[in-house]
């Protein structure tokens, strides 16, 4: 586990002024939704976060989640004999600090083939998406990076970073883009 902590030294700089509103994020069904920005590695893997959209509301805290959630691995090649995992980092910003982003947890993720699809994938725990206090003009809006090593290679993109950035209010496709 210790192995992967030095991968998770990238810092993420968020601007929070394209951030949806509680309303925005709270509209709409309950449906599954698909990243629409491919997440895509030099060596040609694509990785895909699929989640459904749970909104709760605790005790004056408007909550979103992405529960459950499903990180999955493509690449024609596979032939399920590779080891692959995975790592989900988790950091918010605050709509009163543009810029202020701050990691809220790391998940190691065994994934498994699946060769119907031809592809590695595993549900990935409950990540929080948006949290705002009711009477509170402050809310907080969740990114999520992820790092994928396949037998001791870990994927990376063009500009040489193992972690690929997804933000579901940023990269989510029709009813999901809130």
């Amino acid at each position: 586990m210790n192995k992967l902590l030095p991968l998770l030294t990238t810092l993420v700089l968020a601007s929070c002024s394209t951030a949806p509103t509680f309303s925005e994020v709270m509209a709409g069904p309950d449906s599954w939704c698909h990243n629409d920005k491919e997440l895509k590695a030099t060596s040609g893997v694509v990785i895909n976060y699929d989640y459904q959209v749970i909104r709760r509301n605790t005790h004056g805290n408007n909550l979103a989640y992405a529960e459950p959630g499903w990180i999955n691995v493509r690449n024609g090649n596979f032939t399920g004999r590779e080891k692959a995992r995975a790592v989900v980092i988790n950091f918010y910003s605050h709509s009163r600090c543009t810029g202020c982003v701050t990691q809220d947890g790391v998940q190691e993720i065994d994934l498994r083939f699946d060769a119907n699809e031809r592809k590695f994938t595993a549900e990935v725990p409950s990540l929080l998406m948006y949290h705002r206090q009711d009477g509170s003009n402050m809310s907080y809006m969740n990114t999520y990076e992820f790092a994928v090593v396949i037998d001791g290679q870990w994927l990376s993109q063009a500009n040489g970073t193992h972690n690929f950035r997804f933000a579901p209010w940023e990269h989510a496709k029709g009813e999901c883009q809130r």
